[in-house]
C-alpha cells in the first residue's frame, strides 16, 4: 500500500472525527435557558385562588389572550385546543388574561364554553392586572401592553402570540410560535426530549452518535474497496467486517433511540424540505435492502465463493456507500438546520 494511499484516508478519517465532535447531540429543545417562573396567586376561572401547586408538578403550556380580542386570540385558543389532543394527559394549559380587569372568572368559564373546552387541567386565569402584567413581562419574559392608539376594544392589548412551555420545576423550556402549525409537534417532542434527558440523557447523544457510525462506515467501505482494487483481501476483509459491525451497532442505536423518543419531525419547509425527504425516503427503502445483501456478500466471502460475493457486491457496495453517506445528511438537515 503506498504512502499516499494511507494519508489520503487517514486524513479523510481524522477530518470526519474532528467534524463530528462538534455535532450537536440534539436539537436546542433539550437546554433550559430561560429562567424559572416566580411564584404567583391568582384566580382562576372556577373562582378559586390558582398558583403552581394546581399544576400538580407537571409540566404545562401557557398562553396569553383577552376573550374580547376578535383577532388573533380566538384562532391561539383553537390552536391551543388541536395541541392538547398530541399531550399526555398530566400535561397542563394555563391561559393567562392581558384584560384581568374585563375577564373575570364567570366571562372566562363562558369563554371556554363557546370553545367546547372540557379538558380539566386546563386553567383560566385571570386576576389584579398589576400582578398579572408583572408576572407576564418579568416571569415570562414577553411583551404586554395596552394600546392606547387602537380604534376599537379588541385592538386595545397588545400582547404575545407564543405558547411557553414550562417543565415541573418551573423552568422555561421553551417559546413556540402559536400560529406555526409545526407547533403542533414541536412541543410533544419538546416535553418528550427533556423527560428523556431527566431520566436517561445517555438517549439524547445516540443522534451524533449514529452520524458517527455511518461516518465511520462509509470511510470503511472506501478504503475496503481501494484495498480489494490493491489486491489486499486480508485487510479488505477487516474493514467489511469493520462496515458491518459498525452498520449493525447503528442500527442497535437508532432503534433504542425511537423507541424513547419516537419520530422526530423536519420543521422546515420550502425546497429544503423536499429535498430532505427524497433523502429520507431513499435512505430508508434502500437500507432496508442493503440488509439482506450485505449479509449475502459476508456469507460467500467466507464461504470462499467470490463469484456470487463479487456479483453480490455490485449492488451491495454503491448501495451501502450512498445509505452510510446519506445517513449523516439526514442527520445533519434534522439536527443541525
Amino acid at each position: 500500500m503506498q504512502t499516499s494511499f494511507k494519508i489520503k484516508y487517514w486524513a479523510l478519517f481524522v477530518l470526519c472525527l474532528g467534524g463530528s465532535s462538534h455535532l450537536r447531540a440534539h436539537p436546542p429543545l433539550e437546554s433550559t435557558p430561560y429562567g424559572k417562573i416566580p411564584a404567583f396567586t391568582l384566580l382562576e376561572k372556577s373562582g378559586k385562588g390558582f398558583s403552581q401547586s394546581n399544576l400538580k408538578g407537571n409540566f404545562w403550556v401557557a398562553n396569553f389572550i383577552f376573550t374580547r380580542c376578535q383577532g388573533p386570540c380566538p384562532v391561539l385558543t383553537q390552536n391551543m385546543k388541536v395541541l392538547e389532543k398530541s399531550l399526555p394527559n398530566n400535561v397542563s394549559i394555563v391561559t393567562f388574561s392581558v384584560d384581568p380587569d374585563y375577564d373575570s372568572p364567570k366571562i372566562f368559564t363562558e369563554y371556554a364554553q363557546s370553545f367546547g373546552i372540557k379538558k380539566e387541567n386546563w386553567y383560566f386565569v385571570t386576576g389584579n392586572k398589576k400582578e398579572v402584567y408583572s408576572l407576564i413581562r418579568s416571569g415570562f419574559k414577553i411583551g404586554v401592553e395596552e394600546n392606547s392608539e387602537g380604534s376599537a376594544i379588541t385592538e386595545q392589548f397588545i400582547h404575545s402570540t407564543y405558547f411557553v412551555l414550562v417543565n415541573p420545576e418551573g423552568t422555561i423550556l421553551g417559546y413556540f410560535d402559536g400560529n406555526d402549525p409545526f407547533t403542533q409537534k414541536q412541543i410533544p417532542l419538546a416535553i418528550k426530549i427533556a423527560t428523556v434527558n431527566q431520566e436517561r440523557p445517555w438517549v439524547l447523544k445516540l443522534p451524533a452518535l449514529n452520524a458517527l457510525l455511518n461516518l465511520s462506515c462509509a470511510f470503511l467501505l472506501g478504503v475496503g474497496f481501494q484495498f480489494i482494487r490493491a489486491q489486499k483481501t486480508v485487510w479488505h476483509k477487516y474493514c467489511m467486517v469493520s462496515a458491518f459491525t459498525l452498520s449493525t451497532l447503528f442500527l442497535i442505536s437508532y432503534l433504542t433511540y425511537h423507541y424513547y423518543l419516537g419520530s422526530v419531525p423536519f420543521l422546515h419547509t420550502g425546497a429544503i424540505r423536499t429535498f430532505y425527504f427524497i433523502v429520507l425516503f431513499s435512505h430508508t427503502f434502500l437500507a432496508i435492502g442493503v440488509l439482506p445483501l450485505a449479509i449475502l456478500a459476508l456469507r460467500y466471502a467466507f464461504q470462499g465463493n467470490f463469484v456470487k460475493h463479487k456479483n453480490i457486491t455490485h449492488w451491495a457496495f454503491p448501495i451501502w456507500l450512498y445509505v452510510s453517506i446519506t445517513g449523516v445528511m439526514v442527520y445533519a438537515m434534522l439536527y443541525q438546520l
